[in-house]
């Protein structure tokens, strides 16, 4: 998954989009300043012959109190791939 999403909008019909793919996320940990926050997660999918999971780091960038990059880090690329269906 690679791309720009710009707006509240793209944001939520991503989610919509994802959620159709039987995606889920499980935050553990939580880490932030005033400009970035970074998140270690478990996320995954389950829908229809696939049920896969991964840890992730996930980095946020904020500016202005909007965040304005987000990075993700996940342990297995594989399973990532499935997740989003590819």
């Amino acid at each position: 998954m690679a791309g720009d999403l710009r707006g509240r909008e793209a944001v939520i019909t991503w989610l919509t989009e994802v959620r159709g793919l039987g995606f889920w996320l499980e935050e553990h940990d939580v880490f932030a300043s005033d400009q970035h926050v970074c998140a270690v997660s478990t996320m995954g999918a389950r829908r229809e012959g696939v049920d896969v999971q991964t840890r992730l780091v996930h980095l946020f960038c904020y500016r202005q109190g909007q965040q304005v990059e987000r990075w993700f880090y996940p342990d297995d690329q594989n399973a990532w791939d499935r997740i989003f269906g590819r």
